[in-house]
């Protein structure tokens, strides 16, 4: 006895690929484990089988198409280029520009008071 189920892991070239399965009560698969799809890659599926349905231009759903992978190259760049900066140690500009001024104001009181002697 086979399992049907297309979405089930052990799925394979059309059949299950376990050699034995079990059956509960109603006549299901109990080894059944459905593939997880995370909801972005689900996502993705749905608006490119809504734009082949809906289309009636063919070229123009190619350049639908490319203009969407493009997009989604760009999103998973920018995902990265944030992880990147997050991994970064932060410098803390302001830290250092006000040593600098601190610096600068000292000087310029040394300076008075040496025209002062």
């Amino acid at each position: 006895m086979w399992c049907a189920n297309k979405y089930c892991i052990y799925y394979r070239k059309n059949q299950c690929s376990r050699e034995e399965i079990s059956l509960d009560m109603e006549g299901k698969c109990k080894d059944c484990v459905p593939v997880k799809i995370d909801e972005r890659t689900l996502d993705r599926l749905r608006r490119s089988q809504v734009m082949l349905k809906e289309a009636k231009r063919p070229k123009h759903l190619w350049r639908q198409r490319d203009e969407m992978r493009k997009i989604e190259q760009i999103r998973e760049f920018s995902h990265k280029l944030e992880e990147e900066y997050r991994k970064m140690p932060m410098i803390h500009v302001s830290t250092d520009w006000q040593k600098i001024q601190k610096r600068e104001q000292e000087r310029l009181e040394q300076e008075k008071k040496e025209e002062k002697e």
